[in-house]
C-alpha cells in the first residue's frame, strides 16, 4: 500500500513514475505540475554522464480527475554531456507514457 502523498498524487494522475511538484486548484479546475522521476542521465551519443543544463515547461494532457477539469504541465529537464568535445549538444527528456 502506498502512503507517500507525492507518489499517491502521481498515481492518481496516471503517471506513477513521475513526481508531482505542485497542484493548484482555481475556478477553471486543477493544474498539476510534474517532473520525471529520473535523477541521472547518460549522453545519447557517448554514454558518459550528463548534467542538467536547464528545463522547459510543457503543457501536456488535459482531462478530468475526480470530475474536475485538469491540466498537466511537465517540467522537462534539458541535459548536456559532461565529456568535452562530445557532439551530443543538449537534449530534453521525454514525457513518460501514461499508465
Amino acid at each position: 500500500m502506498e502512503t507517500d502523498p507525492g507518489r499517491m498524487a502521481a498515481m492518481l494522475v496516471g503517471f506513477p513514475q513521475a513526481r508531482v511538484l505542485e497542484v493548484v486548484e482555481d475556478v477553471s479546475g486543477l493544474h498539476v505540475d510534474l517532473e520525471t522521476a529520473v535523477d541521472a542521465a547518460v549522453c545519447v551519443l557517448c554514454g558518459q554522464p550528463a548534467v542538467v543544463a536547464g528545463s522547459v515547461l510543457v503543457t501536456g494532457d488535459s482531462g478530468e480527475i475526480g470530475g474536475r477539469p485538469t491540466v498537466l504541465s511537465w517540467r522537462l529537464r534539458e541535459w548536456v554531456c559532461e565529456r568535452p568535445g562530445c557532439g551530443a549538444g543538449r537534449w530534453v527528456e521525454e514525457i513518460p507514457p501514461r499508465r
